[in-house]
């Protein structure tokens, strides 16, 4: 994972930054934002520049010869074989150093933050991964470079090796290119063709492929046939044959004219010279199509939009493969010129290929609707202010409790650009359904309730705040009359311990109007949907409160077998399930839970505490979803029927 870079002099990034890329493992996606001319795109290219050798862009009117660029990498240590054990001197000297090792830090803010970062990831990685800091500087960008902790490095090199500083330097050169090898870092930048980046031969296609096509071809002209010589000699045996052939002819005729090789030039053609020839001729007969229309002929938002169709759908595709290499995705703006109903479905998109696929995604944008529906991953702020530039990160897994220290226009913007993009789609697909419900559990869970239905896009949106605040901006665009009949919304929240009042907005209660907003409900063994707006049975209702219990329950157990410790693990054994259970609430009398042997109220109080813990309710909702998956038959949930009656 590249973690955090350290540069120098690099675009408008004028004397040392460190930049906060990725402080987590497990979440992967990160978003850097702010105004046009602030540095976001500056940060991505500057790791172009390190692992895919682009053109050196240094700040203008700055030393260029002080110029570097350090990317940060957390690696596991599993990845890479340490024989000689210098990547562990040099894994152990970053997790530890400090002012007293390295004077320079006490006096530079940028390395102080560094610093700062490292002993946040120290807590969870120290043990299990390399810390490594290593890049390139303008005047060798080839060889390897370690800033302000290069000279460290490399006595630490000559110390455990007994060698010179020269063959310390080659050390440390292969060190950068063993980790450099780990990685396919793909840039797309916002002005590059995305007709070229679609064609099968460019480097990106082959990256995402984990492919080499000319690797391939060369080996396929190097093959030997049964009793056969290889293609490419059996070529330059027919062309020998061939100029032999024509000198025979014209000597005929006059023998001082003859074909010759030159004195020491290549006397054969090899398989890399043909191997550029196939290309040129095959793949510009293989053009990428969009409903028959080649790309390069489709607006520049639909352009786009299929560089992020095409590299979702082969990263998908190649989830279960191993591939040779770690790959990096990263986007300058995926909204630019887009139309605005794909934004949602595109970002959701991109958070799939990091949460789901695991892949680092590193993306700048304008498009703040990303906010209210990424969950894992980090946001960077940056602004600059008279030259003096700030970075601002936020972890999107706690997003609820930090937006209050967001700069007011973030937030703002999010929730317009989010119910922007879905009035439009809404507007352009009417015959589709939408749910926009409170978290990502609460999707998964709503995707095995409605299984079989088509056309439902389920949208969490991070509480019920945002549920009721996205609520009040669409329904007041939505709800005129030729509108009514064109889509299906549900906005559906909890109902909380504590009762919520909901005002009625202008017009509410029409039974034409598709858009509703309800709230969950167990009344009297029946799960329900009543309008918050008004009065009625008011009970703590949760999502995973109206499942099938039977599975919940097994969902339950299973997770507490993997999370629970040995005491809550004999407690559950004192519990089975009620027969014949409509849905899944554990709390009240209403439980699902039946005592057997050695019941107990704090048993019980124990287990429901668990699973609304966040451990406990992340590991049940992935457990319910596998055993949903796995059923042949599956169970037809009460909620389903109740949605689906919304609209009857």
């Amino acid at each position: 994972m590249i973690s955090a870079v350290l540069f120098r002099n690099y675009k408008n990034y004028n004397n040392m930054h460190f930049v906060q890329i990725c402080n987590n493992f497990n979440e992967k996606y990160s978003v850097f934002v702010g105004n046009n001319g602030v540095g976001k795109s500056a940060i991505l290219e500057s790791i172009d520049v390190i692992l895919n050798n682009r053109d050196w862009n240094y700040t203008k009117g700055a030393k260029k010869t002080e110029s570097f660029i350090c990317p940060i990498y957390l690696i596991e240590k599993n990845k890479l074989d340490d024989n000689n054990g210098i990547l562990e001197i040099i894994g152990n000297y970053y997790w530890n150093v400090n002012e007293r090792a390295n004077s320079n830090i006490k006096n530079n803010v940028e390395l102080q933050k560094l610093i700062r970062y490292r002993d946040l990831l120290k807590v969870n990685y120290e043990k299990t991964h390399y810390l490594i800091m290593i890049g390139g500087d303008f005047n060798n960008p080839n060889a390897a470079f370690c800033a302000t902790f290069n000279d460290d490095i490399l006595n630490k090199i000559m110390k455990h090796e007994n060698i010179t500083k020269e063959k310390a330097q080659q050390e440390l050169d292969l060190v950068r290119k063993r980790i450099e090898s780990l990685y396919r870092y793909l840039y797309i930048p916002v002005e590059e063709s995305p007709s070229e980046l679609l064609k099968l031969q460019n480097n990106t296609m082959q990256y995402l492929l984990n492919r080499n096509i000319l690797e391939e071809i060369e080996s396929l002209l190097k093959q030997n046939g049964r009793g056969k010589a290889a293609i490419v000699d059996r070529i330059n045996q027919s062309l020998d044959e061939f100029i032999e052939e024509v000198n025979k002819v014209i000597t005929q005729v006059d023998d001082k004219y003859t074909f010759r090789s030159e004195a020491g030039a290549r006397k054969k053609i090899t398989a890399k010279d043909i191997r550029e020839k196939i290309l040129e001729a095959y793949f510009p007969l293989k053009t990428l199509k969009v409903n028959g229309h080649a790309v390069e002929n489709l607006s520049s938002g639909e352009q786009r939009k299929a560089i992020i169709d095409i590299a979702y759908s082969i990263i998908v595709a190649n989830a279960d493969k191993e591939t040779e290499r770690e790959i990096v995705l990263a986007i300058d703006e995926p909204e630019s010129s887009m139309h605005i109903s794909n934004c949602y479905s595109q970002f959701g998109r991109l958070d799939e290929i990091a949460v789901t696929y695991r892949k680092q995604v590193l993306i700048t944008t304008h498009w703040y609707g990303f906010l209210p529906i990424i969950y894992k991953g980090n946001m960077h702020h940056i602004t600059n202010d008279d030259g003096v530039t700030d970075i601002c990160s936020f972890s999107l897994n706690n997003i609820m409790e930090e937006r209050r220290s967001f700069p007011d226009v973030i937030e703002l913007k999010s929730f317009f650009d989010l119910a922007s993009s879905i009035i439009t789609y809404i507007r352009t697909k009417p015959n589709d359904t939408w749910i926009i419900c409170e978290g990502k559990d609460d999707k998964q869970y709503l995707e095995c309730v409605l299984y079989g239905e088509k056309n439902i896009n389920i949208l969490p949106v991070g509480g019920c705040g945002n549920v009721s605040k996205l609520f009040e901006m669409i329904y007041s665009v939505m709800s005129e009359k030729t509108e009514q009949k064109v889509c299906k919304v549900l906005f559906l929240i909890d109902t909380d311990i504590k009762a919520k009042s909901y005002m009625q907005p202008k017009g509410w209660g029409n039974p034409n109007n598709n858009i509703k907003f309800r709230r969950l409900q167990v009344d009297n063994d029946v799960i329900k949907l009543y309008d918050p707006t008004k009065q009625n049975t008011y009970v703590q209702t949760e999502i995973e409160d109206c499942l099938d219990g039977n599975i919940y329950f097994e969902a339950l157990v299973l997770a507490i077998k993997e999370k629970g410790d040995s005491d809550l693990k004999n407690k559950i054994n004192g519990f089975t399930v009620k027969k014949d259970v409509q849905y899944s609430m554990l709390r009240g009398d209403d439980t699902i839970l039946v005592a057997t042997e050695g019941f107990s109220i704090e048993g019980k109080k124990k287990i429901i505490a668990f699973a609304e813990s966040d451990i406990g309710k992340e590991v049940i909702v992935n457990n319910y979803k596998k055993i949903f998956d796995k059923l042949n038959d599956k169970p037809k949930h009460m909620l389903k029927d109740e949605i689906l009656r919304l609209w009857d």
